[in-house]
């Protein structure tokens, strides 16, 4: 049940990673690819104020253009050559009129043109290494992945506490089962503060409970069956005995109350096995007989009226 409850949960956990780490690994990737474009869209435009007047005055740009490592910027005639900055000897003609992207194999590119009156009359490209931001969205990916380890380990160690918390009262549970199968019946559960193992520590408690009255009637039954088995037959033999030892006694009278005291222990057994097999539920009285016949004045006592037997 533990490792159940601890590997559900990890598996829980790794499926809510999943759902959210994975859409926003890729959603951080492309922030850093549309940031770096507008860092180099940026750079462009700089680069451009820069050297539009002598661009437009047809002199060759002096101006290093203000980038940072390894981001490179350069201007181009209108044919498409270089006239200064660091970048490919020669650019593509591009008619549009705003920033464009121009991105190649290693290259994030983004490409400004220089306007006068309308007409293109020069262009500025910047452009950065790809690896700078697969750089940055590394670092990235890297902290998303200890912080899933951190969530992971911690759902780890909660669902180890829960799992201990919820199999200690069912070990427990079990244990006094197994008790009381041993016949411990005066064994109780525990409350683990838990309300569905809870309503099972009560339902065996009670349990326990009604084997324990069982347990002591069937004790009671047990005493109380002997003494009223014992009992007919010692009056019997006393009947018997003074018959013998009375030699005026009339033998029809003495075989009579024989009979009557046979019949009553028979009635009595009958009714002691019906209870034993349960077969009569409800409570029974089993009478024996207030003083027992005497023969040839011989009185024999008086024995136990009553025994209240019940199931």
């Amino acid at each position: 049940m533990r490792r159940r409850i601890v590997l559900t949960t990890a598996f829980a956990e790794l499926v809510a990673i999943g759902l959210f780490g994975v859409p926003l690994a890729v959603a951080v990737a492309r922030y850093y690819v549309t940031a770096e474009r507008a860092e180099l869209e940026r750079a462009a435009d700089s680069y451009a104020l820069d050297v539009s007047g002598d661009v437009l005055r047809h002199r060759t740009p002096d101006r290093t253009p203000m980038t940072q490592d390894p981001t490179s910027a350069a201007v181009y005639g209108p044919g498409g050559a270089r006239l200064a900055g660091g970048g490919p000897r020669t650019l593509a003609e591009t008619g549009a009129a705003g920033a464009v992207t121009a991105d190649t194999g290693d290259d994030l590119v983004v490409i400004v043109p220089i306007t006068d009156d309308g007409t293109v009359v020069a262009h500025v490209r910047a452009a950065s290494a790809r690896s700078e931001v697969y750089g940055h969205t590394g670092l990235t990916w890297l902290g998303m992945d200890g912080l899933a380890v951190v969530a992971l380990l911690s759902a780890y160690l909660v669902a180890r506490r829960q799992a201990r918390r919820l199999a200690r009262p069912l070990e427990r549970l079990s244990a006094t089962v197994r008790d009381l199968g041993d016949g411990d019946v005066g064994i109780r559960a525990g409350r683990a503060g838990i309300p569905e193992i809870d309503s099972v520590g009560e339902s065996l408690d009670s349990t326990a409970e009604r084997l324990d009255d069982l347990l002591a009637r069937e004790r009671a039954f047990s005493a109380d069956a002997s003494h009223q088995l014992r009992t007919p037959p010692a009056g019997l033999r006393l009947q018997l005995e003074a018959a013998l030892e009375n030699p005026h006694a009339n033998l029809r009278e003495v075989g009579a109350a024989g009979v009557a005291t046979t019949g009553r222990l028979d009635r009595t057994v009958t009714d002691l096995l019906a209870l034993a097999r349960g077969t009569r539920r409800c409570a029974t009285r089993v009478r024996s007989p207030t003083s027992w016949p005497s023969s040839a004045g011989v009185e024999t006592g008086n024995w136990p009226s009553t025994l209240r037997l019940s199931w």
